[in-house]
């Protein structure tokens, strides 16, 4: 089994709350079983590129002429192969850090993560489960702000038009609110993150 690691914690590994849940859920994987490889996508290290219209009018000639195989696309055909995906990125601004859309935009590939046909758009994914790992400043479980939440349910729309049918968002919240023991609910979150690592790959 191949999972993909998509890494957007921007902080870096060693302050990371959102990075060290990750770490516990993939490092939980290995443990059960030691065959499935892990492929991370730093996006700090990578720099996805920014959609520009340059870039856009490339990968637009590209797709016409269906010259899948340039290097342009490498990171949309890792994305399709990959047979689970799993996403770190900590919430900001409701959502998730800038880098994080920037790679999402170069994955959306029509004709390789996905294809439009006469009753819309159709995945082309392989992966059947993505797992989203986030943590949050404030409570965004309970209103109103669960109405200002968008990177799950962002990320949740795109598994749809991926075709990705399995989706679940791992998250602390409240972890810089007043009087929350951030260090424990960290914890708990990774705790949580390692019983279900094992579950991920069934």
């Amino acid at each position: 089994m191949e999972i993909l690691f998509i890494n957007a914690c921007v902080r870096g590994k060693e302050t990371s709350r959102t990075y060290a849940a990750a770490r516990a859920f993939l490092d939980s994987i290995t443990k059960a079983d030691a065959s499935v490889r892990i492929t991370e996508e730093n996006l700090s290290e990578i720099h996805p590129p920014y959609m520009d219209e340059a870039l856009c009018e490339k990968r637009e000639a590209l797709i016409e002429k269906k010259d899948f195989a340039n290097p342009m696309f490498d990171l949309a055909r890792e994305f399709a192969d990959a047979d689970r995906i799993v996403v770190a990125a900590p919430m900001w601004e409701f959502e998730f850090p800038a880098i994080l859309k920037a790679y999402i935009e170069n994955v959306s590939v029509a004709g390789i993560t996905f294809c439009y046909t006469d009753m819309g758009s159709l995945g082309l994914c392989k992966a059947e489960k993505m797992a989203f790992i986030t943590t949050r400043g404030s409570d965004y479980s309970i209103p109103p702000l669960s109405n200002m939440e968008f990177g799950a349910s962002y990320l949740r729309a795109l598994c749809n038009m991926y075709g990705i049918k399995s989706f679940e968002c791992i998250c602390a919240n409240g972890l810089d609110t007043e009087g929350t023991d951030a260090k424990k609910e960290t914890e708990a979150l990774k705790k949580r993150c390692t019983n279900k690592g094992p579950e991920f790959i069934k």
